[in-house]
């Protein structure tokens, strides 16, 4: 089938963004190498190997994305079926990026702008008008993403769009039988007969649920992606969150590893189907859910942000502690937990929504 224009243009914006990406991932691996050693700081409490380690991981968050989005363009050109759930994955990351970026931008413009240093050689009208010109920046870029996930989301779902993704069937003419008249021509040439399939003797058929919804999909792919992201708490040693308390040490460890767990079964269940992965699913993101909000939202979730951050210097030392800020960091904390609360909400009302694409397939005899 023909490329309708649509799919045409979406390619194009996906090479677009993601040679972007690409280039931006480049240029980020290339000044962490040719950048000159700094000499070892006595006051720093951590490796610099390791803080060099730690950056290098920085040009991945480019690199990695603008593989993904190169191939399912290439796939969007191609018309392959594959390409069509990759590129709407894709769209649900970016709107929900944009949509996090919007509720960041936002808090940033009901934040003052900091001081200028006493002694610093720049006017201070240049920059409460540079400062304006990036939060506009910012809300534009932020309207961007969201605009154009959200556009790929309805566009790629359309039946029109999903026909053109569609391989056509093949159909091979029936075997004449004996004494039947050889089939009519046109133009010199056989017509052959009408395509119909042959009629076969009653067998068994099985009658199953609906197909595998995108937005499972989305949700088994993701829980996969930060199984694959979770042992990095383990090599950091970062704390983790448990109603109002912060735990650390071994019993960090046996959360992480237990996240784990849960993120690699619920996964891998959700792209079979599986009912009883659905549950666990389901029970996961309740407990995810809950957890979040008493800690950030409950009474003294302040005071437990606070202590948070400062806990977390162990692990990310290069952090400065909170009381060094320019700003007041809280609205960017309270934008985090509403982030994560809908990182969580989300896929928890898709897995209660597609309970008819987890039905058992059933046996009937014709």
């Amino acid at each position: 089938m023909q490329r309708s224009v649509g799919v045409t243009i979406s390619a194009i914006v996906a090479l677009l963004g993601s040679l972007l990406a690409l280039v931006m991932g480049l240029l980020t691996l290339l000044s962490l190498v040719v950048a000159p050693a700094r000499p070892p700081d006595p006051n720093f409490p951590g490796s610099p190997a390791l803080f060099r380690t730690i950056l290098f991981l920085v040009p991945l968050f480019y690199l990695l994305p603008a593989a993904w989005g190169i191939t399912t363009s290439i796939g969007l050109f191609r018309l392959r079926h594959w390409a069509r759930i990759s590129i709407i994955v894709f769209a649900a990351l970016l709107a929900l990026f944009g949509l996090f970026s919007l509720l960041g931008a936002f808090a940033m413009l009901a934040m003052p702008a900091p001081p200028t240093p006493p002694g610093a050689r720049v006017d201070p009208q240049f920059m409460a008008n540079f400062m304006v010109v990036m939060r506009v920046f910012m809300v534009v870029f932020a309207l961007t993403q969201l605009g154009i996930g959200t556009w790929w989301l309805v566009f790629f779902n359309r039946a029109k769009v999903k026909v053109q993704f569609t391989p056509p069937m093949a159909f091979a003419p029936l075997p004449a039988a004996a004494g039947t008249p050889p089939p009519p021509t046109l133009g010199g040439a056989p017509s052959g007969y009408p395509m119909q399939a042959p009629a076969t003797p009653a067998a068994p058929t099985v009658l199953s649920g609906p197909g595998r919804p995108v937005s499972i999909t989305i949700i088994g792919w993701y829980l996969l992606v930060g199984a694959l992201l979770l042992p990095l708490n383990l090599f950091l040693h970062t704390p983790a969150v448990l109603l109002m308390s912060i735990v650390t040490g071994w019993q960090a460890t046996v959360y992480f590893l237990a996240a784990l767990g849960v993120h690699a079964y619920v996964g891998v269940g959700l792209l079979r189907l599986q009912p009883v992965a659905r549950l666990v699913g389901i029970a996961y993101f309740v407990f995810a859910f809950l957890n979040s909000a008493v800690f950030f939202l409950a009474p003294g979730g302040q005071a437990r942000m606070a202590k948070l951050l400062e806990v977390s210097r162990s692990a990310f030392f290069w952090m400065p502690p909170p009381q060094a800020a320019p700003f007041d960091i809280t609205p960017f904390m309270m934008v985090g937990a509403v982030m994560g609360l809908l990182l969580v909400l989300l896929p928890l009302c898709f897995l209660i929504i597609n309970r008819q694409a987890f039905a058992r397939p059933v046996t009937q005899a014709a």
